[in-house]
C-alpha cells in the first residue's frame, strides 16, 4: 500500500514522536552552537562592566550603615573573640576589686541583729540576792515568863532577821550549735556567803521565874527555874549546780522598709525556749546555842546550862528546769523555773552541858537519817543589753525546799532521842541584780 493510502503515522511530531534518522543529530548541533555563542559575548563584555563599575562614587554612610568604610564602628567596641579552651578563662576573667559591688544601690543599713547576741565561747554571770528566809508558819516558843502572867516569851522568829546578801556566780562554755539554731553550753553555777542570824534574850521579873514549855522538854530535866535565857541561831545555805543547757536562738532578722523608703535590717524580736538537765548539790547547815542561868527548881539547879544543836543537810540529786524568754535587741525577760527530787543526808548533833549542877546531868546526841527531799526554784530575770556582750540583769526568785533538818526542831533535853527531824520546809525569796559578759 502506497504513502498516500496509508493513514497518518501516529509516532509523528505529536505524542510519543520519536525522531528519525538526521532529525536527532540535527537538533543537538543547533543546541550547542547556541550555548557557546551566549558564552563568548559575555567574557568579551566583562572588562567594560569592571571599568564603569570602578568609576561609580562611594555610597554616603548612614546611622545604620554599620559597616560602612572608613574605620571601625561608632556604635560598638570592638568583641573579644571567645576562650578557645579553660585554661584561657582565668586570663578572660578579672577579679572585682575589693569594696565594688555587684548591683548598683547599696545594701540595707543593719540596724540590729539577733547575731550580735550571745557570742562567744565562755561566759560569766555574777549576781547579788538578798533573800528572806521563812522556816516556820509561826514563831517558835522557848519558854515563857510566868511571873508576867505568859506576857513575856522566849522565841525565835519565824523570818528574822529578815533579808540577808548572797553571792551567785556562773561560769559557762560554749560546746556547739544544732542544725535548729540552738546553742548548747555546760555551766557550773556556784551560790553562798551569806547567813541568817538572830539572837533573844529574857529576864524574869522575879528570880527563877522562867519555865521551858512541856512539848519541849517532855517532862525532862531543862533550863526551867532559869533567871536569864538567850539564843542565838544562825542558818547558812550553799549550792552547787552543773548543768547541760540547751537555748533557742533569736529568728532569721527582718528586711524592714522605713517611712523614708530605705530598707534595714532588723532583729526578730520574738520568744525563744531554754532547757537544761544536771546536777544540783545542797548544803543547809543551822547552829541553835541556847543557854540558861541561875537555874533552881526544888529539885534541880546548877549556875548555868548550854544547849548546842548542830544539824546538816547535804542534798545532792538531779534536776531538770525550763524557761521561755522574750528577746529583743536591746532588752529580754525571762521567766524560769527548775527543780528534782534529790536525797539528803540530814545529821545531827545535840550537846548539853551544866555548870555546878545537881540532878541535873549532861548529854550528847549524834543521829543521821537519810530521807528524799524535793527542791524547787522558780522566777523572772529582766536584761538590758549594754553591749553585744556585756548584760545588765536583774529579777525576783523563789526557792523551796522538802524535809529538811531545822536545828530548832531537834530540842528534845532526852538523851536517848535517836532520830533526826525533818519536817521543816523552809522557804527563800528576794531579788537579784547583776550582769553577764561572753567573751
Amino acid at each position: 500500500m502506497n504513502n498516500a493510502g496509508r493513514p497518518a503515522d501516529r509516532r509523528g511530531p505529536g505524542r510519543g514522536y520519536v525522531p528519525q534518522g538526521n532529525e536527532r543529530g540535527e537538533g543537538s548541533v543547533t543546541m550547542n552552537r547556541f550555548q557557546t555563542a551566549i558564552l563568548l559575548a559575555a567574557m568579551a563584555a566583562w572588562p567594560a562592566c569592571r571599568a564603569w563599575a570602578d568609576d561609580l562614587p562611594t555610597p554616603a554612610a548612614s546611622e545604620f550603615d554599620y559597616d560602612a568604610p572608613g574605620g571601625p564602628s561608632e556604635h560598638f567596641e570592638e568583641i573579644t573573640p571567645p576562650v578557645s579552651s579553660m585554661g584561657d578563662i582565668g586570663g578572660a576573667l578579672q577579679p572585682i576589686p575589693q569594696g565594688e559591688q555587684l548591683w548598683e544601690y547599696e545594701p540595707a543599713v543593719t540596724e540590729s541583729t539577733g547575731t550580735w547576741l550571745r557570742r562567744g565561747y565562755w561566759y560569766v554571770e555574777s549576781d547579788a540576792v538578798v533573800l528572806n528566809r521563812y522556816w516556820d508558819r509561826n514563831a517558835f516558843v522557848l519558854a515563857s515568863d510566868l511571873s508576867s502572867g505568859g506576857l513575856q516569851d522566849l522565841q525565835l522568829d519565824r523570818s528574822k532577821p529578815g533579808a540577808e546578801g548572797n553571792v551567785r556566780l556562773t561560769l559557762g562554755r560554749f560546746l556547739f550549735r544544732d542544725t535548729t539554731n540552738r546553742d548548747h553550753t555546760m555551766e557550773f553555777t556556784g551560790f553562798g556567803g551569806g547567813e541568817w542570824t538572830q539572837s533573844n534574850r529574857i529576864t524574869s521579873d522575879v528570880p527563877n521565874a522562867l519555865f521551858v514549855r512541856d512539848d519541849i522538854d517532855l517532862n525532862n530535866p531543862s533550863f526551867d527555874g532559869a533567871s536569864t535565857m538567850q539564843t542565838k541561831y544562825d542558818s547558812r545555805l550553799t549550792m552547787f549546780e552543773l548543768n547541760y543547757r540547751v537555748h533557742d536562738r533569736m529568728g532569721r532578722d527582718q528586711m524592714v522598709l522605713t517611712p523614708n523608703g530605705d530598707w534595714v535590717r532588723r532583729a526578730n524580736s520574738g520568744l525563744t525556749r531554754n532547757f537544761l538537765v544536771g546536777l544540783r548539790y545542797i548544803d543547809l547547815t543551822e547552829n541553835l546555842a541556847w543557854s540558861a542561868q541561875d537555874i533552881a527548881t526544888q529539885t534541880t539547879s546548877a549556875d548555868s546550862g548550854l544547849y548546842n544543836i548542830r544539824t546538816s543537810n547535804d542534798v545532792i540529786g538531779p534536776q531538770v528546769g525550763g524557761g521561755i524568754t522574750y528577746e529583743s535587741d536591746r532588752f529580754s525577760v525571762e521567766l524560769f523555773g527548775k527543780g528534782g527530787v534529790m536525797l539528803n543526808d540530814a545529821k545531827g548533833v545535840s550537846r548539853m552541858t551544866y555548870a555546878n549542877a545537881q540532878g541535873l546531868d549532861d548529854f550528847y546526841t549524834n543521829n543521821r537519817e537519810g530521807v528524799l527531799t524535793y527542791v524547787f526554784q522558780t522566777g523572772f530575770i529582766g536584761r538590758w543589753h549594754m553591749r553585744p556582750n556585756l548584760s545588765l540583769r536583774g529579777g525576783y526568785e523563789m526557792l523551796f525546799l522538802v524535809n529538811m533538818a531545822a536545828a530548832p526542831d531537834q530540842i528534845k533535853f532526852d538523851p536517848d532521842f535517836s532520830r533526826v527531824a525533818t519536817s521543816n520546809n523552809p522557804f527563800y525569796q528576794g531579788l537579784t541584780l547583776g550582769m553577764e559578759y561572753f567573751w
